[in-house]
C-alpha cells in the first residue's frame, strides 16, 4: 500500500496518527493483529458444545416457564374494573382544569385592574400569582389533600 499524503494531516509520517502499536505498512497489519488477538479467546470444540447444550437447556426451561405464565394470565380474571382508566382520566382533566382556570381568572382580573386603574403591569403580576395560588389550592382540595372549609 503506497503512502499518499493527505492535505488534512500535518505530518508526512504515516504512523504518527492513531493508537500506539498500530504503526506499520497500513491497514493490513492492523487486521492481522486483531485477528491474532481473537484467536487466543476461542475455545475448543468440546467446551463450546457443552456450553451450547447448557444454554439450549436454559432457553428451553425459560420458554416453558413463559408459556405457563402466559396460560395462567389468560385464564385469570382481570382485577381492574372496566371504567378505572376512564375515571382516572376524568380526574386528571378535572385537576388540570382547576389549575388552568385559577391562573386564567387571576390573569383576567389583574388585566382588568391594570386597564381600569392604569397601574400596568403590577395588577396583572399580582393577580396572576394569586390566581396560581388559588388554582393550586383548588387542585389540592379536589385531590383530597386539603380539607374544604366548613
Amino acid at each position: 500500500m503506497a503512502y499518499v499524503p493527505s492535505r488534512f494531516l500535518d505530518s508526512h509520517i504515516p504512523g504518527q496518527y492513531g493508537p500506539r502499536g498500530f504503526e506499520g505498512d497500513g491497514f493490513v497489519d492492523v487486521l492481522t493483529r486483531v485477528e491474532s488477538m481473537a484467536d487466543d479467546t476461542r475455545k475448543t470444540g468440546q467446551d463450546q458444545s457443552d456450553e451450547e447444550a447448557a444454554l439450549s437447556a436454559r432457553l428451553e426451561r425459560l420458554g416453558n416457564r413463559l408459556h405457563q405464565v402466559s396460560r395462567t394470565s389468560e385464564t385469570a380474571p382481570d382485577s381492574r374494573p372496566a371504567g378505572a382508566d376512564a375515571s382516572a382520566m376524568a380526574r386528571g382533566f378535572r385537576l388540570s382544569t382547576e389549575l388552568v382556570a385559577g391562573v386564567l381568572v387571576g390573569a383576567g382580573i389583574g388585566w382588568l385592574l391594570d386597564r381600569w386603574l392604569g397601574i400596568s403591569p403590577w395588577g396583572l403580576i399580582v393577580f396572576l400569582l394569586l390566581g396560581f395560588a388559588a388554582g393550586v389550592l383548588n387542585v389540592m382540595r379536589a385531590a383530597g389533600v386539603v380539607r374544604e372549609n366548613q
